[in-house]
């Protein structure tokens, strides 16, 4: 069976209808419109062989509607206000006018870097509103695979085609001591991981990307490791440690989650002991402009905090 297919008239012949429909003058119409009548002649002609009616009775001294023509008129203006929305929608969002991101990031990175990064976009693009979750890498995946965000931050663990991960920057593992322990004479000098183990450990709980680096540093260790505490949060590990209950191995960032009175800290030496950290997102799906935009932001203030060492 043969099916015809159907056109869509386009912005610039639904304006010239309404213009014409109003004014019913070819004349006056053309010169609202800011084109030459035979322009608009050929625009109303285009329109009508399209639909295959008659729009305008016309000769040398009027031009009316016809009945058709009378009862597409509310169609047509319908039409032309959803195409107007469409366009000043899509052209805010271009413009970076309004819009929204939507990004999660591991803990320690959402509570160091992005708030000035938000901070830096917002004062340049006030329409835009971002909307940031702090959780695992486990999690940023899942969320990622369910387009519930435009894109994350973190460390991929393992292989996977759905997900794009693209290097940003490395943040190095440190240990941290309070002011004044047998480490800190060492600080200057370099700090290995075997000079931690000699120490009670309080570490991340298993499962996140610092405790799987520590665990891989730690192969073919041969001295005891004693692991006095285990949390979930950086912030509870640097209040562990201000209390005297041990050191604590975290990445460079963790001095922005919590309280840094009273102790130091130091990188240690070990190639293992780096997170790569990567810009992720869903391979089937591309950056908005705002989020391309608030990316390049977040990389200028990644370069301009020297805790971190930028591969982007």
């Amino acid at each position: 069976m043969h099916t015809s297919s159907f056109a869509v008239p386009n912005f610039r012949q639904i304006r010239s209808f309404l213009a014409l429909a109003r004014l019913l003058s070819f004349t006056r119409a053309a010169e609202e419109l800011g084109i030459s009548q035979p322009t608009l002649t050929v625009q109303i002609h285009q329109l009508e062989e399209m639909l295959s009616v008659i729009l305008f009775d016309r000769n040398r001294r009027q031009v009316r509607l016809t009945d058709i023509g009378r009862n597409l008129l509310q169609p047509f203006e319908q039409l032309l206000a959803d195409l107007e929305a469409v366009r000043n929608f899509t052209s805010d969002h271009s413009q970076l006018r309004n819009g929204t991101i939507r990004l999660a990031a591991l803990p320690s990175l959402a509570s160091s870097l992005l708030p000035k990064a938000i901070h830096a976009f917002t004062e340049t693009h006030p329409g835009v509103t971002v909307h940031v979750q702090d959780v695992d890498v486990d999690q940023i995946i899942q969320m990622l695979k369910l387009e519930q965000l435009d894109f994350g931050i973190g460390m991929k663990l393992l292989p996977d085609k759905d997900i794009t991960t693209d290097a940003f920057l490395a943040d190095q593992l440190c240990v941290f001591f309070p002011e004044g322990h047998p480490l800190q004479a060492k600080k200057n000098r370099k700090i290995e991981l075997e000079d931690c183990l000699a120490y009670p450990l309080i570490l991340t709980s298993r499962g996140g990307s610092t405790r799987m680096l520590v665990e891989r540093a730690l192969v073919g260790e041969t001295q005891e490791v004693t692991v006095a505490q285990e949390v979930n949060h950086m912030s509870t590990a640097l209040g562990l440690v201000q209390n005297g209950m041990g050191i604590s191995i975290l990445p460079a960032s963790a001095v922005a989650n919590g309280s840094m009175s009273g102790l130091d800290f130091a990188p240690i030496a070990s190639p293992h002991l780096h997170r790569k950290i990567g810009i992720m997102r869903k391979t089937s799906r591309q950056l908005s402009p705002a989020a391309s935009r608030f990316l390049e932001v977040l990389a200028n203030v990644a370069r301009e905090n020297p805790i971190f060492k930028t591969d982007a």
